[in-house]
């Protein structure tokens, strides 16, 4: 639904912007949409570009990253089970993929242009945003189980003390650790 921009309640009391008499308006009219609003039919593609292109290199630079895809013994990664099989209703559109296969799942969904991503790569959006200097493609690893629950990556001391630790677990592991461990102990250094 296209309901933005709203006014919000604390917004309401604050004056509304004018301008002197004579004083210059601003160039952009400042019309915009939210991107939480908006639909895959918003999207315009820049003219006679080809950025989803993956063999389309940079004019200044490609960037290799690497993808080291991690789950938990509590939480498997969600394209692994059912379609629609999440109180949230994820995975939408894919589901069951073999856990052997999860990261050559993200590396194609992110890498090539397909019909889950609808045409869209991480590689365009790099280029589109930069105006084609620069690229990215990426390498997946894992999937690497993690060795603690998943809360216990996201629930620190500093942010709510012990009391939103459940007994028994430790709940401020950083999970870069745990996951270079493991991807590393794959890959080696």
């Amino acid at each position: 639904m296209r309901h933005w921009p709203q006014t919000q309640p604390w917004q309401r009391d604050q004056p509304k912007r004018t301008f002197a008499a004579g004083a210059p308006r601003p160039i952009d009219p400042q019309n915009y949409e939210l991107p939480d609003t908006m639909t895959w039919d918003d999207y315009k593609a820049i003219p006679g570009t080809s950025w989803n292109d993956p063999n389309r290199a940079g004019s200044v630079r490609n960037f290799r990253g690497a993808l080291v895809l991690v789950d938990y013994p509590d939480q498997e990664f969600v394209v692994t089970q059912d379609k629609n099989s999440t109180i949230f209703g994820n995975p939408v559109q894919v589901g069951n993929v073999p856990r052997t296969q999860v990261a050559q799942f993200y590396e194609d969904f992110l890498n090539k242009p397909g019909e889950l991503n609808r045409g869209h790569t991480i590689h365009e959006y790099w280029m589109e945003d930069s105006g084609g200097r620069f690229g990215v493609d990426l390498d997946a690893f894992g999937a690497y189980r993690m060795p603690a629950k998943d809360h216990e990556y996201g629930v620190e001391t500093r942010m709510n003390g012990t009391a939103g630790c459940p007994t028994g677990d430790t709940c401020n592991r950083d999970i870069r650790t745990d996951a270079r461990a493991a991807w590393v102990a794959d890959v080696g250094e």
